[in-house]
């Protein structure tokens, strides 16, 4: 005689009450198993987090200032230091000792030369004048004759390194730049990450009042490393401490490459100091 249907239903209805329970204990284990290796994991990136925050730390108080600077020959006067910036090459050029030169009477007398120069064929000639230009700015001594324009012009310059160091010149003149807002405020919002950056940071120096938060949040966030290095140096400074240490250990989480663990451990630094 054939069972009761109704018993081999209550089987069949044990025997999934058990397929359950053992699944459930299966998932559990898992998530159990996963939270110890996540908690294990975040535990151990903290640890080396910690630990290159301490090393950086050390490396940054044991290094001394070299306080011996040799001279300057191009400035003895402002023939002589447009001759050699219309001739020297890069390496010729970092030779020098150019710690004097924005603080000389030299500065002020070569501004229109050196604006000049910003028409050379030479790339390396614009590029170097247009360092010049901006040491001048960074003193925050307006000269005689204002470079902004012409620094300005160098802002569409064909050479990508002449655009960079025209940026930085133009931040360098603080509120002195403020023509330079609309033509800087447009690169900082472009696709070209670096000099995006840059234009950001040049927007800041010229009006502090600006928050440029939301857009260093941005350019942390695109694909290049030296952009992504120098981005996460800035967040302390310009988004609250709670935000900038959540996005920090965000990146630092996911990170891979050294150096730049090691410019995040750094910025953390910052937000301890």
């Amino acid at each position: 005689m054939a069972c009761p249907a109704p018993f081999s239903s209550a089987a069949k209805l044990l025997r999934m009450r058990f397929r359950l329970r053992s699944l459930l204990a299966i998932v559990l284990l898992f998530g159990l198993g996963l939270g110890w290796w996540r908690d294990r994991a975040q535990v151990a990136m903290r640890l080396d987090l910690r630990e290159r925050q301490v090393r950086l730390l050390q490396m940054k108080m044991s290094r001394r200032p070299n306080l011996v600077a040799a001279s300057n020959p191009h400035l003895a006067t402002s023939d002589t230091l447009i001759g050699f910036v219309e001739t020297a090459s890069d390496d010729e050029f970092r030779k020098q000792n150019w710690g004097q030169f924005a603080s000389s009477e030299i500065a002020d007398q070569s501004v229109v030369s050196l604006a000049n120069l910003l028409g050379s064929r030479s790339e390396a000639t614009r590029r170097h004048a247009v360092w010049l230009l901006g040491q001048v700015g960074r003193k925050r001594r307006p000269p005689t004759i204002n470079p902004v324009p012409s620094l300005i012009c160098a802002l569409y310059d064909p050479s990508s390194r002449v655009r960079a160091e025209a940026i930085y010149a133009l931040g360098g003149y603080g509120r002195l730049a403020r023509e330079a807002l609309p033509h800087l405020e447009k690169l900082a919002n472009c696709e070209q990450a670096e000099d995006a950056l840059w234009a950001t940071r040049a927007v800041k120096e010229i009006d502090a009042s600006i928050d440029i938060g939301p857009r260093l949040r941005e350019l942390l966030l695109c694909g290049k490393p030296g952009v992504r290095r120098t981005v996460a140096l800035l967040l302390p400074d310009h988004l609250p401490f709670a935000e900038a240490q959540e996005m920090l250990l965000e990146e630092y989480e996911k990170e891979t490459d050294d150096a730049t663990r090691d410019v995040l451990a750094q910025a953390m630094n910052k937000i301890s100091e």
